[in-house]
């Protein structure tokens, strides 16, 4: 088999609707479609790949069965569930939600392609659709990881005052932080069968945001997107039958995944006033913001509020999400004199074959309008084997978990705590002691499938503070423990150590980048200046190094920087492309080009040889990125692992085995620039995030600063001196003419 093979699989196969596209399907697939959404996730053996294809569908009242509708469609595994319902836009609608197992070989590429019967008779009455994914398969090389195509949310059916413009948010996620983007389908791919672009929608493929400019006719309209993702630097896809590169981003490049995402816009009648919180119902705190991300933790619970205030009663509000998630009835309040309504929303997440990302999307309404939709995220954490030596003893009335202490070094019994801080832990020279009862110390009992899970939490010790008093942290430890009971007398026993990121085991943190043209005489020396923006050039003497200093500053002890890659832009755009860089994966590029001078926990300093890597005759000039995030030893080592793998297999195979033992933070961007080869002159910088799969996209953004030289002591001699160059050339032209007027003079007085 080639490694360039296709794998189709044809879910369910009417591919002839390109012929007739208002055929008639199975009637027990037939139902009234508003939409759908999807994501992929691989569950394989070694020698095969299974591929679990979940999905979310909209669709109009009366809800169809559960084994129907796009259950039916795709052949799921198991019947749908059935989710959120709500009455605007009549007649109705409902979500359902289910997954799809299909078995491949690991060969490069899969593609699905599926479709059914029929659009709403609101949108397109008889008029099939299409769902078309496109998946580039195998393990990549950034992350070790099998490739996974980006997730969009599903948004509750939106509606629109006629008059009132109005943006919102697609949705969107991607667990590698690779570059996302959204595009309409494409009658000649065989992406749509609407294939309708609505002058008053508009696209911004970028940021996956459509604006409704206004002015539409009252009516449903149809929206069938496609959501790709492509790769921020060049990765290798391996799989069993070869590898496979994908060369970075750019326009014309081809996507690692195509994922479809169709959803209604249903424009109504106008408003008064088209300000959100007004006639229109608006968000309010504590709501959560847009595009939010909750990290969890295997069984974690996850609970928020939705609050909305209009100038009308808010009478319902919309929660479309995972199964088992639960929404309050409603409730007022006042405040500052204005009624609030609210409802409360909770979901407790199960093992760890969960995907590690689920939306959850809002929205409120009054009886005539609706609000803005929102979507959260919920980021499932990846955890690890726990260390050698752990053991869950999971008993009829208890449990019992054997902890090495070399697992939480330079911690102890009173910084550790259960869900219910008074059950004490215990502990002898080399393990800590934990004797949980099932029905104390705050265990939680939840099922799960024919499952009774019962649940506690080892987690760090709050300590109660005296008011006004500065709050200090330490490290930030939690992690679940489960025995699982089902009929019959089987017992089971889990253990979730999470696998990083967890920025809040660092507490606060910031990172900064500055350039200098001679290596610094004391580490941590104070700055000149600082400024907010990356806009005054660098030069550098092109006979010079240039020294690249990255800093990390925390106030948690023993925490290290770790510099994972490098790389140089002709522009601000952070994204990578061909050999652009200089470190990558903590190896620094070979022949002369870079070497680390300084290597402390919070400091790091590279001389880099600038000519060789931008030849100032092709690039006038360039700006320097630097993918920096935190680290702590968790195996009683004073350092982290270096990231840069050994040539020597044993010692990476005791790297692999130190990683794990290891707490890493998020992955931040920090950045620098222009840099131009000339003479003295200044630099800037600036932090961006990396959009990642992150896990808290409500942890602040790290602040940065820079090194800025006298720019004006600079001007003002360099006037002075042209000053001073005019007046002397002055002097030299009259003495010059004072002389030939002499001479002038006595040749006359000579003749006289």
């Amino acid at each position: 088999m080639e490694p360039g093979r296709v794998v189709e699989l044809h879910l369910f196969l009417t591919l002839a609707f390109l012929g007739d596209i208002s055929q008639a399907l199975d009637s027990a697939s037939d139902f009234s479609y508003l939409g759908s959404s999807f994501s992929l996730e691989p569950s394989g053996g070694e020698n095969s790949m299974e591929v679990l294809l979940r999905y979310r569908v909209l669709s109009s009242s009366p809800c169809p069965a559960a084994s129907k509708g796009l259950c039916g469609v795709l052949n799921c595994t198991s019947p749908s569930q059935q989710g959120a319902q709500g009455s605007s836009p009549s007649p109705g609608w409902c979500q359902a939600q289910g997954e799809v197992v299909a078995r491949t070989d690991r060969s490069s590429t899969l593609q699905l392609s599926s479709s059914g019967c029929c659009w709403s008779q609101s949108v397109a009455p008889r008029l099939q659709f299409v769902l078309p994914m496109r998946v580039e398969l195998g393990v990549r090389s950034d992350t070790g990881s099998p490739n996974s195509p980006p997730q969009a949310a599903l948004l509750p059916p939106v509606r629109l005052p006629r008059n009132c413009a109005t943006s919102f948010s697609l949705g969107v996620s991607d667990r590698e932080g690779d570059v996302v983007r959204c595009r309409y389908g494409q009658r000649a791919q065989a992406e749509c069968t609407l294939c309708s672009r609505q002058a008053f929608l508009q696209l911004d493929e970028e940021l996956c945001m459509l604006w409704y400019t206004g002015g539409a006719a009252q009516g449903s309209y149809a929206v069938e997107l496609i959501v790709e993702d492509y790769p921020r630097a060049a990765v290798t896809l391996t799989h069993t039958q070869g590898t496979r590169t994908i060369p970075p981003y750019s326009s014309t490049g081809a996507p690692l995944s195509s994922t479809p995402l169709h959803f209604t816009v249903t424009v109504e009648r106008e408003s008064s006033e088209c300000t959100l919180g007004l006639a229109r119902p608006g968000f309010t705190e504590p709501t959560p913001a847009n595009g939010e991300t909750v990290s969890v933790l295997p069984y974690d619970e996850v609970a928020f509020t939705i609050s909305a205030v209009s100038s009308d009663m808010v009478s319902d509000i919309v929660v479309l999400g995972p199964p088992g998630l639960v929404l309050s009835k409603l409730w007022e309040g006042q405040r500052a004199g204005v009624r609030v309504v609210s409802a409360n929303v909770s979901w407790t997440g199960t093992s760890r074959k969960d995907p590690r990302s689920r939306p959850i999307c809002f929205s409120a309404s009054t009886k005539r309008f609706q609000s803005e939709p929102r979507c959260i995220w919920i980021a499932q954490q990846r955890t690890t084997e726990p260390p050698p030596g752990t053991v869950l003893q999971c008993l009829e009335e208890r449990m019992k978990l054997f902890l090495p202490r070399t697992a939480l070094p330079q911690i102890g019994e009173s910084d550790l705590q259960l869900i219910d801080p008074a059950c004490n832990i215990t502990g002898n020279s080399t393990h800590f002691l934990l004797d949980i009862p099932l029905t104390g110390c705050g265990t939680r009992i939840q099922e799960e499938d024919s499952y009774l899970v019962l649940v506690n939490v080892v987690s760090s010790r709050v300590s109660s503070q005296a008011p006004g008093a500065v709050i200090t942290r330490i490290p930030s430890l939690r992690f679940p423990l489960a025995c699982r009971f089902k009929a019959g007398g089987q017992v089971t026993g889990e253990v979730s150590v999470p696998q990083g990121p967890k920025d809040e085991a660092f507490g606060k943190f910031t990172f900064d980048i500055k350039f200098r043209r001679e290596l610094p005489a004391a580490v941590g020396a104070a700055r000149v200046g600082d400024v907010d923006k990356m806009d005054t050039p660098f030069e550098l003497d092109p006979s010079k190094p240039l020294y690249l200093q990255v800093n990390a500053s925390c106030n948690i002890t023993g925490v290290e920087l770790v510099v994972e890659s490098c790389w140089t832009s002709e522009t601000k755009n952070t994204t990578r492309s061909g050999d652009s860089s200089f470190i990558d994966q903590g190896c620094m590029a070979t022949g002369g080009k870079v070497q680390l001078v300084l290597d402390e926990l919070n400091e790091k300093i590279y001389q880099i040889n600038l000519t060789s890597l931008i030849p100032a005759r092709i690039v006038p000039e360039v700006y320097i990125h630097c993918s920096v995030k935190l680290c702590m030893a968790m195996s009683g080592e004073t350092r982290c692992p270096s990231l840069c793998p050994s040539r020597s297999s044993s010692e990476s195979s005791s790297r692999s085995s130190l990683l794990r033992q290891s707490l890493e933070s998020s992955l931040f961007t920090v950045s620098a620039g222009p840099i131009r080869l000339g003479i003295n002159s200044t630099i800037t910088d600036t932090v961006h995030p990396l959009s990642y799969s992150p896990l808290s996209s409500s942890s602040s953004v790290p602040s940065s600063s820079a090194e800025v030289p006298n720019r004006v002591g600079i001007a003002v001699g360099v006037v002075l001196g042209a000053v001073v160059l005019l007046i002397v050339g002055l002097l030299l032209i009259k003495t010059f003419l004072g002389i030939r007027n002499r001479r002038k003079l006595g040749h006359y007085r000579l003749q006289e």
